[in-house]
């Protein structure tokens, strides 16, 4: 039998990981057998994230959900996009 758990955060909780930050007026977290499965970022959504190649992306909407798989982001996805930025740096990550 699998386990499946969920939280609240409320009043403009952030994420950070080592590639991006995310915010919004509240996020919900569901976790499976232990591991963090999906965030959902509600109202207000911002991300911010960086590539593999160096550059950064830039989103806001009224929801970002972010899917996890093997304790890594594995798809995000936005709903309601008010705005999205690519900013080319050139720069890998090192």
């Amino acid at each position: 039998a699998t386990k499946a758990d969920s939280g609240l955060a409320l009043g403009s909780p952030r994420v950070h990981d080592t590639v991006g930050t995310a915010g919004g007026d509240s996020m919900a977290f569901w976790v499976k057998d232990g591991s963090l499965k999906r965030v959902d970022i509600r109202n207000r959504a911002t991300g911010t994230y960086r590539t593999e190649g160096g550059d950064s992306i830039m989103v806001a909407g009224k929801t970002i959900e972010l899917l996890v798989a093997g304790g890594a982001i594995d798809r995000i996805e936005v709903s309601q996009m008010t705005s999205g930025q690519l900013i080319r740096t050139g720069k890998a990550k090192k």
